[in-house]
């Protein structure tokens, strides 16, 4: 049975994905910026995970100790077009049954698809199970489609809670202390059959580091299920080759928190991105970015905080393609010089004015969640 100074927080966790778990450490930020002592379960939509603290579905003995403890759902993965959708893989555990408090907080919505009939239907049953006054979505786009799906819900968009994440006070022991200026690159594999984006961004990165004098550092920011380490490595070797070892490149190969990588992003004259949480840690610690839009999550956090322009190419389209995840590099029209140019533009002159708009916002929304825990626990 539950331990009632305790919450769950429900999401896309397990796998290592610093992006996805650095969600759980904005929590703890969070919980101390409102002064309420409260312990984390964490939750993942999967049936078993690959760390052990987090909770996968079919694990009975720790699921039977979280129940009746509030339960918050958050991140990426949450409402999507098919079965996996986290509100349909844990809709167990998002019922009254299970629990009395559940709040679906900084949630993502899956754009560019198509919702049939039965979906919809099953993860609007989810939705109402909320006990807030609201669903609250992680960027306008997530809340727009969830408009347009349930007209009849109150939807409002409080900022994606990594912004809170806080960065550790030291960098990692295997950062390359001996580079001082230098350019962060986070990429995912997504593109690696598509040789025309070899032949793009090489020639772009090679541009950044010779008009701003900078090293490469190139920085994972999944090393499991999906291993941004063999992707940075192809394009880290595909430079040196270019440049005869003329562009200073590193790789660092480690598996890394998100505070780890907010301490190295906040340092970074640029962080260049294909991780959506790659540009929401680095706009949070203050750093200028430039995502490469794979999927148009990228494009919805770029429209939240105001910076459409920070995200390449600037007209991207409307929907996913049909055979992935996102967007194929051949149709977003990327043209030689359009990176460098966007990060000129990004390093000059950046607007952070949403970032402590959308952390009040994103804080009222879990202090009214807890507010409401508090009160039933007489506290």
């Amino acid at each position: 049975m539950a331990d009632n100074k305790r919450i769950t927080v429900c999401g896309s966790f397990g796998f290592g994905n610093t992006g996805d778990e650095a969600i759980t450490l904005a929590y703890t930020d969070i919980l101390n910026a409102v002064g309420i002592d409260r312990e984390i379960d964490i939750l993942s939509r999967y049936k078993t995970t690959d760390i052990e603290k987090v909770i996968g579905t079919t694990q009975e003995e720790r699921i039977d100790k979280i129940r009746k403890q509030p339960i918050i759902v958050s991140g990426g993965g949450i409402v999507e077009n098919k079965d996996l959708a986290t509100v349909l893989r844990c809709r167990e555990f998002l019922s009254k049954q299970f629990t009395t408090n559940i709040g679906f907080i900084g949630i993502s919505v899956e754009p560019g698809v198509d919702y049939g009939w039965n979906i919809k239907r099953k993860i609007l049953k989810t939705l109402k199970q909320s006990t807030l006054p609201a669903i609250y979505t992680r960027d306008l786009f997530s809340e727009v489609i969830l408009r347009r799906l349930y007209p009849e819900l109150d939807i409002k968009t409080t900022g994606d809670l990594v912004l809170w994440l806080k960065a550790d006070e030291y960098k990692p022991k295997d950062f390359p202390f001996d580079i001082t200026d230098y350019i962060v690159i986070s990429f995912s594999s997504c593109w690696n059959d598509d040789p025309q984006w070899y032949m793009w961004i090489t020639k772009e990165l090679v541009s950044l580091a010779n008009d701003w004098e900078v090293s490469l550092l190139f920085v994972p920011m999944s090393s499991k299920f999906d291993d941004d380490r063999v992707e940075h490595r192809v394009v880290a070797d595909m430079i040196i080759d270019k440049t005869k070892g003329k562009v200073n490149v590193v790789c660092m190969d480690g598996d890394y928190t998100g505070r780890e990588v907010a301490a190295i992003y906040k340092d970074a004259k640029l962080v260049v991105s294909m991780r959506l949480h790659g540009c929401v840690i680095a706009y949070g610690q203050k750093t200028p970015f430039i995502g490469l839009s794979y999927h148009p999550k990228l494009v919805g956090f770029s429209y939240t905080v105001g910076l459409r322009r920070n995200i390449l190419p600037v007209h991207t389209p409307r929907r996913q393609a049909k055979d992935r995840y996102g967007f194929k590099f051949k149709d977003l029209g990327l043209v030689a010089g359009e990176l460098n140019q966007s990060a000129k533009l990004a390093i000059e002159d950046i607007d952070y004015s949403s970032l402590e708009y959308y952390k009040r916002e994103s804080l009222k929304a879990v202090a009214l969640f807890l507010a409401a825990i508090e009160s039933e626990d007489g506290g």
